[in-house]
């Protein structure tokens, strides 16, 4: 029984009259007439008997009726219950990142978000990928930035965002000046003259160096290993060694040096929505933006990327 039936019934118990009960729900008295039969026929009863030129419901017909009652009281209370509930904490979207995501440019987001959905609190919070997926799996992320090779096989919607670029750093360099535009091009041999300061295990771009080392039969001398781009950045200002970052930290490179690798060495991002369909409009705008923003600003290049359903 759908909710329109059980207005329906009401509304004809209420008014004993078929002509009545349609006029004060705006429908004509036909639409009225066959949504009554269609229902008939679908529970197998007759719910009403003319009576001294009155609807009356029969025997079955009042059973029905009281069912409907309780369960249209029910669906009041829900409604209210989680109207107070909303007034009083709002909802909230979680969103996974990976650790040490540059949040630089995400206050935008967050601005128009809540000029539409100002009770709606976003958290954004920060884990390994593993953990990531974990988060995921278990349904406790409403929504996660995470590598495209991490999203698959978890079922869920997923949107590719496109790629971020992976550069080598070195120590300053008397007489070296910035590129505008671009980074010089180098093989990742160019850091064997250097110690090595590698991304560990928990870090974002780890299984993605680690693979690019062995194409290009590559072997660092490991100095030290930090998932946190600023310590390893802070290590090759200081002259300790190079590193590998995302392009999405050139901004805190400080006096390194950087350099584009040949062949390129690139992460491909997905931005993971978790859920049943229908999606929640805050999480859909939240996506919306993201994705607009993460492209519009330049970030993540080459969008292959689906329409947001």
């Amino acid at each position: 029984m759908t909710t329109e039936q059980i207005q329906y019934l009401q509304a004809i118990f209420r008014e004993g009259s078929l002509n009545r009960a349609a006029k004060s729900l705006g429908l004509s008295q036909s639409t009225m007439s066959k949504s009554l039969q269609s229902l008939e026929r679908e529970l197998g009863v007759s719910l009403f008997l003319r009576v001294q030129g009155r609807l009356m419901p029969t025997r079955q017909g009042y059973v029905v009726l009281d069912m409907v009652q309780k369960i249209s009281g029910l669906q009041e209370q829900m409604v209210k219950c989680l109207n107070i509930f909303r007034s009083e904490r709002g909802d909230s979207i979680t969103m996974g990142f990976p650790f040490y995501w540059n949040y630089a440019s995400f206050a935008p987001v967050l601005e128009n978000f809540h000029r539409l959905y100002p009770s709606c609190q976003i958290h954004p919070v920060e884990y390994s990928i593993s953990q990531l997926r974990g988060m995921l799996e278990a349904g406790k992320l409403q929504a996660a930035l995470v590598p495209e090779n991490t999203s698959q096989g978890l079922g869920f919607r997923c949107l590719s965002l496109g790629k971020l670029e992976v550069l080598l750093a070195v120590p300053p360099q008397k007489g070296a000046q910035k590129m505008e535009g671009g980074f010089s091009a180098v093989k990742i041999q160019h850091a064997s003259r250097y110690g090595f300061l590698m991304p560990d295990e928990s870090s974002i771009l780890f299984p993605f160096v680690t693979s690019y080392f062995r194409q290009q039969c590559f072997t660092p001398n490991i100095l030290f290993e930090s998932s946190s781009p600023d310590c390893r950045l802070s290590a090759v200002n200081a002259g300790l060694g190079c590193t590998l970052i995302l392009e999405s930290f050139a901004n805190l490179a400080g006096d390194a040096v950087l350099f584009s690798l040949t062949p390129p060495c690139c992460v491909s991002f997905s931005l993971v929505l978790t859920g049943q369909p229908p999606i929640s409009p805050e999480l859909k705008l939240l996506a919306e933006l993201f994705c607009r923003y993460v492209l519009s600003e330049g970030t993540i290049y080459s969008p292959e990327r689906e329409d947001f359903p």
